[in-house]
């Protein structure tokens, strides 16, 4: 039976019934130990030594004996928990002071617990963290207040070095006082999974739309191949198989230079440019496709000076998208209206506007990042390369949808020669 869980009076009845026998043996024993003429006196305090005598190997035997046993079981079994358990654990008591440290928190750290135990905790966490708990917690009721859940903190090893932490703390009343306990675990690990994870998820996600892409170009050059190996007559394709197979390959060479410019952004090579007449090619190049699909095109605003330094390749190629996206976005006799003008001193800003249906919401956060489209056709790249073109040349590229139905894209550049200097300040390009 497990004496740590028994009630006060089943124990303080143990103690009755011990010294009981006792006192009862005493009876017995003590005539034939002592003579009848001896004073009772004597005999009182010889009564009092021969039950103290008996009684007590009696308590150690049935009571203390066993707690004894116990609480150093209970003791060896936290301390073989606490030195297995994988996360740090520190207990400190209200003046910071590092009372037991166990193998995960030494490795975590870098040190002993023989270095630290006695130590000031503020050397490994910062006091700022754990304030509330040093020179004693209690509030106005007398309640500790404790640390609510698990929080990230910058953590001190030995060397000096920071490792990133997440921390929580408890409230460990112990033989009277009031003891805290930290658990902390290194995030290092944790962040160099979490990071694999998301470039295994992007490469995964990568080749899967490389092959989508690559695919359907690759069924049209291999039936044209295979109907040309099927002719008896002549093994030769004529003009036609030939100008199809040339666009498929300049299909797949589109796609990859696609996924070559996410991967390898180039540096922009940035020289003076009338961004107005590039707008204005850029529109030139989309009418076709616009005319096939019965969507106007209205370039409107008005901008003292269009002047720009920046990449007129990567210009083109962002507003080019923007406008690709908003004649297919808009539907049959739709119209896409293209704004141009000057904000404010060396900033200018082009507003694409379609007449669809808007940015879905389920993409509207997500819009500019890698792999997001509503296309069936498409791999969701355009977006983000589109912003990194932006920001690579200082500027910025937004999107929101318009209260009386379709999208507006916003692009905002620096202009004159003050933009090559944000130029060289923009991202860094590898």
């Amino acid at each position: 039976m497990n004496l740590l869980r028994q009630s006060p009076i089943y124990l303080f009845l143990q103690v009755l019934a011990i010294v009981f026998v006792a006192e009862v043996g005493v009876m017995f024993v003590l005539p034939m130990l002592l003579p009848r003429e001896v004073p009772e006196a004597v005999r009182a305090v010889a009564d009092s030594c021969l039950l103290t005598l008996l009684s007590a190997p009696l308590l150690w035997w049935a009571i203390i004996g066993p707690l004894r046993r116990l609480a150093a079981t209970e003791q060896a079994k936290a301390e073989a928990l606490g030195a297995a358990a994988p996360e740090g654990i520190i207990t400190f008591n209200a003046r910071g002071v590092v009372e037991s440290f166990n193998p995960a928190a030494e490795e975590i750290f870098g040190l002993s617990a023989a270095e630290i135990v006695g130590g000031d905790l503020g050397t490994l966490i910062p006091w700022q963290f754990l304030a509330r708990y040093r020179n004693g917690s209690a509030d106005d009721a007398g309640q500790p207040r404790l640390l609510e859940g698990t929080v990230k903190i910058p953590g001190r090893r030995k060397d000096g070095s920071e490792v990133p932490l997440a921390l929580s703390v408890s409230e460990v009343p112990l033989s009277g006082r009031l003891l805290y306990m930290a658990v902390v675990r290194d995030l290092v690990d944790r962040e160099r999974d979490e990071m694999r994870a998301e470039q295994m998820a992007a490469v995964a996600q990568l080749g899967t739309a490389l092959a989508h892409r690559l695919r359907n170009p690759l069924t049209s050059i291999k039936m044209l191949v295979q109907a040309g190996n099927r002719r008896r007559e002549s093994l030769e394709l004529d003009q036609e198989d030939l100008r199809v197979i040339e666009d498929e390959v300049r299909r797949m060479e589109r796609s990859l230079q696609t996924f070559l410019d996410f991967a390898r952004p180039r540096k922009p090579v940035c020289r003076d440019l009338d961004f107005a007449s590039l707008v204005a090619e850029s529109i030139a190049e989309v009418q076709p496709r616009a005319r096939q699909r019965n969507v106007a095109i209205r370039l409107t605003g008005r901008a003292d000076s269009t002047a720009l330094c920046g990449d007129s390749d990567q210009l083109r190629e962002l507003v080019l998208h923007l406008l690709h996206n908003a004649v297919d976005a808009s539907p049959q006799t739709g119209t896409v209206e293209i704004e141009l003008r000057s904000m404010g001193v060396g900033e200018l800003e082009l507003r694409v506007l379609d007449s669809g249906a808007g940015i879905a919401p389920e993409v509207s956060s997500r819009l500019f990042q890698p792999f997001v489209t509503t296309k069936t056709t498409g791999v969701g790249l355009g977006m983000a390369i589109s912003r990194r073109i932006a920001e690579g040349h200082g500027g910025s590229l937004s999107a929101a949808n318009r209260p009386e139905g379709g999208a507006c894209f916003t692009l905002r550049l620096p202009a004159d020669q003050c933009a090559r200097a944000q130029v060289d300040k923009a991202a860094d390009w590898d």
